[in-house]
C-alpha cells in the first residue's frame, strides 16, 4: 500500500488516474482518495496544511505497512524542467530539525537536499530543491512510519532560466508527474518488499467469517469487508472488539457495511483530534 500526499490537484490527478482512486471523504480542505493499492490526500499548499493532511490520512487509515510518498514540484537552480529527484535531506527555514531519509531499495533518481520555504522564491540555492510542503509532511509521517518508509519525490517545475513569475501550467505539472509514475511504482514496490509482513489479526478473520456466515456476499463485497475490518481493527481497543460484532445482530447486509463505515469515520475523527490536541 502506498500513501501519497500532494499539495495540488494537478500533482494528484495522474496518480488518481493510474491507481483508479475514488473520493472517500475529507478533513477540512484536505481531500481523501482511495483504491486497492494506494491512497492519496490533496493537502493544499504549505507545510502546515501538508502536516495536517498527512496526520489526517494516517488517522483515517491507521494500519501499519504503507510507504509514505510526498509527490510534487520544486524549484532548482539549474536542473532541467521535468527532472525527478528523491530527497536525502529535508529541512525548513522555520525549524532547526533536519531529516535524513534512508532507502532500503535502489532509487532511480539522484538524491538531493530539499528545503521547505514559507512562500515561493526565485532565489535558488546550489544543488538544492526549494518547495513548500516536504518538511511538514515528513514531520507528520514520522508519527506512523520510520525513515526508510517515508520519502519525498519532487519534479523540477522551475529554474533560474525558467522561473515561476509567469503562470504555472497545470497540464505541464500533471504530465511531468505522470512521466515518473512507472519509476515511482517500481521504487515503492521494491521498498515495500523490504518491510516485514504483517499478519491479519484473529479478530478480523473471526468477524469476517461470522458476517459471511449470515450474509451472502459477492467477491467484491468480501474484499471490501476484509479491507474495512482490517482498518477498523487498528481503531478499536481489545475491549471494543469483543462486543462490536453484537451490533450486527438483526442487521441486513447494507446496514452491516454502514455500521462499519460509521465506526471508522467516528473513531478516525477522534484519533485525529487527540493526535492534533
Amino acid at each position: 500500500m502506498i500513501h501519497f500526499v500532494t499539495a495540488l490537484d494537478c500533482e494528484a490527478s495522474p496518480i488518481i488516474h493510474r491507481y483508479g482512486l475514488k473520493p472517500c471523504g475529507n478533513h477540512g480542505r484536505a481531500r481523501f482518495f482511495a483504491g486497492d493499492n494506494a491512497r492519496l490526500v490533496v493537502s493544499g499548499v504549505g507545510q502546515l496544511r501538508s502536516a495536517i493532511a498527512t496526520t489526517a490520512l494516517g488517522a483515517r487509515f491507521p494500519e501499519t505497512g504503507p510507504i509514505w510518498l510526498n509527490v510534487g514540484i520544486a524549484g532548482h537552480r539549474e536542473a532541467e524542467l521535468g527532472t525527478g529527484f528523491i530527497a536525502n535531506r529535508v529541512s525548513s527555514e522555520d525549524a532547526k530539525d533536519v531529516y535524513y531519509p534512508q532507502t532500503v531499495a535502489p532509487a532511480p533518481w539522484r538524491g538531493i537536499s530539499v528545503r521547505t520555504l514559507r512562500a515561493p522564491s526565485m532565489e535558488y540555492r546550489v544543488d538544492c530543491l526549494s518547495e513548500m510542503e516536504a518538511f511538514g509532511f515528513y514531520t507528520a509521517a514520522l508519527a506512523t512510519a520510520t525513515l526508510e518508509f517515508i520519502h519525498v519525490f519532487k519534479v523540477v517545475s522551475d529554474n533560474a532560466t525558467h522561473s515561476l513569475e509567469g503562470k504555472l501550467s497545470k497540464d505541464s505539472v500533471s504530465e511531468r508527474i505522470a512521466s515518473h509514475l512507472d519509476s515511482i511504482e517500481r521504487f515503492a514496490q521494491a521498498t515495500l518488499e523490504n518491510r516485514p509482513g504483517v499478519e491479519v489479526s484473529d479478530w478480523v478473520e473471526v468477524t469476517r467469517l461470522e458476517i459471511q456466515s449470515i450474509h451472502h456476499l459477492s467477491a467484491t463485497y468480501k474484499h471490501k469487508l476484509a479491507k474495512q475490518l482490517k482498518q477498523l481493527s487498528h481503531l478499536l481497543t481489545n475491549g471494543e472488539k469483543k462486543v462490536f460484532a453484537d451490533r450486527f445482530k438483526g442487521q441486513n447486509k447494507r446496514e452491516v457495511f454502514e455500521t462499519i463505515e460509521r465506526e471508522i469515520d467516528s473513531l478516525s475523527a477522534k484519533r485525529l483530534c487527540s493526535g492534533l490536541g
